[in-house]
């Protein structure tokens, strides 16, 4: 089984420049973070989660990265 206390760092790339509230945006990621915690097989109330404090540099189409660590 794999570790249910992995740190999970959240980068989100808007699609342009547009102003957006970046304090909306964990809401966002539920479905996601309970994706991965299904895939691991875990419960993700372990998880601990590091939102952006602000939106990194627009990609085109928008990008939502989600890296997967132990620290």
């Amino acid at each position: 089984q794999t570790d249910p206390s992995a740190t999970l760092t959240i980068t989100a790339h808007p699609p342009d420049r547009r102003r957006r509230d970046v304090q909306n945006f964990p809401a966002l990621c539920k479905a996601a973070i309970d994706g991965i915690a299904d895939a691991m097989g875990v419960d993700d109330n372990g998880f601990r989660v590091r939102f952006p404090e602000a939106f990194a540099e627009p990609r085109k189409g928008g990008a939502v990265v989600i890296e997967i660590g132990d620290e």
